[in-house]
């Protein structure tokens, strides 16, 4: 009997990594036989499907819920990966998954949006194979247990699990999220007649906090939040018909209170003779310091907490940052001609340094193709002066730099 010295979770043979939490630290258990009838008593207590549901929870339990749920739907949904699904055998899909890996390196491409759109599917695909894997080395412990069972059994489990608790982690971001809206708006509870999907909305477009995300973001990508909004002050929203026109409603009222709010902001601007935003470029006259500077700002409206670095020795990054738990090393480059290898090579070494997870080359121009097939090839992200361009006119439209719209997944 083994267990993991960081989790002390307890396996029946040695191993090389915790399947629990990922390490590989094992030690011997010293009372070898009792550790394991007791957990043999434990098993005995639970039916199959019980035993199932167990091991595929502790599974879920120390991943990303949102990302194992997106990963394992391509089981049940991709049209060319349920071609070759086999209720018993993952080896079709691992191929076809490989297969589509080593076409997408093979490619030249030209352009940094496209290139960021591969290397995202790229690293979808690669943490695809990593579940494969996992999911036969759980399909043999069932079946050492005596568990007769399959791997669309096993996956549709896992999605189930990982589902719901996407859905509660979801659910505790909204409440964080919609909890001073919510404070604010109680007086509106004390008068029934005034409770409608319009009004509530109104009300919560009033607050400066959120008038932005109502305004400047895509309606699809809002009318759900809204709906949990609403939830709270009375309006419970479940059956498929229910839901159906809530939406409906919802999208309805978006569209008005927007056209509201423009109208106020307009007739305010001419009242106070103030000038309305204009999109603005001036980043391009920056120096380079002062365009790292910039860049730092960008990323801070991102969400992201952005370090910048001395202005010697900073080891190939200009920027150290974090979010979700992640660190990220940025490259930045002002530059009046295009950026060549010589900067993907410097921040895939500073993200060695720094112990990075993901790296970024940030550029107001744009890349050479021998810069961009070797992004590709070593997992760097580029932002090429389309891209930055894009960022900044959102941000600036939003007006609003306290809000970071990542809370929700708006982008």
């Amino acid at each position: 009997m083994w267990k993991c010295l960081k989790c002390g979770e307890q396996h029946d043979d040695a191993y090389d990594t915790c399947w629990k939490c990922s390490s590989g630290k094992t030690g011997s258990l010293e009372s070898n036989h009792v550790s394991r009838d007791r957990r043999e008593t434990e098993d005995t207590n639970l039916s199959p499907d019980e035993i199932v549901h167990s091991i595929a929870a502790k599974y879920i339990q120390h991943k990303d819920s949102k990302m194992m749920v997106f990963l394992l739907s391509l089981f049940l949904f991709d049209e060319d990966i349920k071609k070759v699904f086999e209720k018993r055998s993952l080896d079709k899909v691992e191929a076809l998954v490989e297969e589509w890996l080593a076409n997408s390196m093979s490619v030249n491409y030209s352009d940094a949006d496209e290139l960021n759109t591969v290397l995202k599917a790229k690293k979808e695909m690669e943490s695809f194979l990593e579940l494969t894997a996992d999911l036969k080395r759980m399909l043999k412990l069932l079946q050492k247990k005596d568990i007769t069972t399959d791997y669309l059994q096993l996956i549709s489990v896992l999605h189930e699990i990982a589902e719901s608790r996407a859905n509660e982690e979801v659910n505790r971001s909204l409440d964080e999220f919609f909890k001073p809206a919510i404070e604010a708006m109680s007086r509106i509870t004390k008068t029934g007649d005034y409770i409608t999907i319009e009004n509530i909305i109104r009300q919560f477009a009033k607050i400066r906090y959120y008038r932005s995300w109502i305004i400047d973001s895509d309606e699809e990508k809002i009318v759900g939040p809204l709906i949990y909004l609403l939830s709270n002050f009375g309006m419970k929203i479940d059956s498929e018909e229910v839901v159906g026109g809530a939406i409906a409603e919802v999208s309805a009222a978006i569209v008005k209170i927007k056209e509201e709010v423009e109208t106020l902001e307009f007739e305010k601007s001419l009242e106070s003779g103030e000038k309305r935003n204009s999109v603005t470029t001036d980043y391009n006259k920056l120096n380079g310091y002062e365009f790292e500077e910039f860049l730092k700002n960008i990323f801070k409206d991102l969400g992201y907490i952005a370090i910048q670095t001395p202005l010697s020795g900073d080891q190939g990054a200009d920027l150290v940052m974090s979010k979700d738990s992640k660190k990220i090393v940025v490259q930045a480059k002002k530059y009046t001609g295009k950026v060549a290898n010589k900067a993907i090579q410097e921040v895939i070494a500073a993200r060695g340094y720094y112990k990075a997870d993901e790296a970024i080359v940030v550029t107001n121009n744009f890349f050479t193709e021998s810069a961009i097939e070797l992004a590709l090839k070593c997992n760097i992200e580029l932002w090429d002066g389309d891209k930055l361009k894009e960022i900044t006119e959102k941000l600036l439209k939003t007006n609003k730099k306290d809000f970071s719209p990542s809370l929700l997944g708006v982008q």
